[in-house]
């Protein structure tokens, strides 16, 4: 068997870019004691819910930085499936208007059964393709009506920079087998499903977009390159990703192809702490600005976050085989082969 060894080497350049720190906080409450950390960081993600349960702490975050970006944290697609979940009011509310109005909202199988993807939550139908109450007078399906909800309930609040969308992808087909979005007792063809799904999603950004203007900052998570023209970055979260459409290495070559694509708002998470170095690695080889998150709920500041990186760094492939070593940096489309 040939032996093939592979090494990534980087080769920094002067560049305008630089990486920035970030924060990505699910909790739907956060202590007061908090806000001298995370106020060193460049922007923050916070779960919405913290507007209603400590608004005075994120309050104080924007007074002790007033360059921080706080981006209200929500998830679309799901709702927990219990009716009171601990110290989450708006979700709270908003589940006991699903269950007693609108129960042919939750995403389905065509035999009933609901479709899952994080446990104990339950999938929401953003498909464009989901059935339609009367409310009030108007029609509205439940993109409808959760962008409306978003819009009045939490993102008319100026302490917002901006929205994050969780799963914000274009594609439903994998959650679950037989997705009956439609309502109409027969499981959707896939290529059906997730084409009304992604104009689902897409119309529930745009939406914002028009309602907030094009200096509100919008993210959504994962690292897809969809709906970009609307988004201004998106998140990799637990970088690098296989999922994208390509698993080698772990799928870094898609994740980065990816990341060049999806702008100066794009942010790299390492899963966990000993993943960060090469989280930083990747993100100076990109050619714009990239934040940098540690995990969930984590206010750590890193050693790594006082070093001044600018990215813009260039990728050498090196790899020896059968007593050659072939050098190809990519971007300046050169390269050669030496015999060892």
């Amino acid at each position: 068997m040939k032996k093939i060894m592979i090494y990534l080497i980087l080769l920094t350049s002067v560049s305008s870019a630089a990486i920035k720190t970030a924060v990505y906080w699910t909790s739907p409450v956060m202590a007061m004691t908090v806000v001298p950390k995370l106020a060193k960081f460049d922007l923050v993600i916070v779960d919405a819910e913290n507007m209603v349960n400590n608004y005075q702490v994120l309050d104080s975050l924007k007074r002790s930085n007033h360059q921080i970006i706080l981006l209200a944290y929500w998830n679309a697609q799901e709702v927990w499936e219990s009716d009171r979940t601990p110290n989450r009011p708006i979700q709270n509310a908003l589940i006991d208007s699903l269950q007693a109005k609108y129960p042919s909202w939750y995403l389905k199988t065509a035999n009933g059964r609901s479709a899952v993807f994080y446990p104990r939550m339950l999938m929401m139908n953003m498909s464009d393709q989901c059935p339609v109450y009367h409310i009030a007078g108007k029609s509205y399906n439940y993109r409808e009506w959760i962008t409306a909800f978003l819009l009045k309930t939490v993102l008319s609040d100026p302490i917002w920079n901006g929205y994050f969308l969780d799963n914000g992808g274009g594609n439903v087909s994998w959650v679950s087998d037989g997705i009956d979005a439609d309502y109409d007792g027969q499981p959707d063809e896939s290529f059906i499903l997730d084409h009304y799904w992604s104009r689902g999603v897409y119309r529930h950004l745009l939406t914002i977009r028009a309602a907030k203007g094009k200096n509100f900052i919008i993210i959504a998570n994962k690292g897809s390159v969809e709906f970009m023209d609307v988004l201004n970055g998106r998140k990799f979260e637990g970088f690098s990703n296989e999922y994208l459409g390509d698993s080698t290495d772990h799928g870094w070559w898609q994740s980065m192809a990816n990341a060049h694509q999806t702008g100066p708002y794009t942010i790299l998470q390492a899963e966990r702490e000993r993943d960060l170095d090469f989280v930083l690695a990747s993100a100076l080889m990109l050619d714009h600005d990239v934040f940098v998150a540690v995990g969930q709920n984590n206010p750590t500041w890193y050693q790594q976050f006082d070093k001044k990186f600018q990215v813009g760094g260039k990728i050498k492939v090196v790899r020896e085989q059968d007593g050659q070593r072939i050098e190809i940096i990519p971007s300046q489309k050169t390269g050669q082969v030496m015999q060892k």
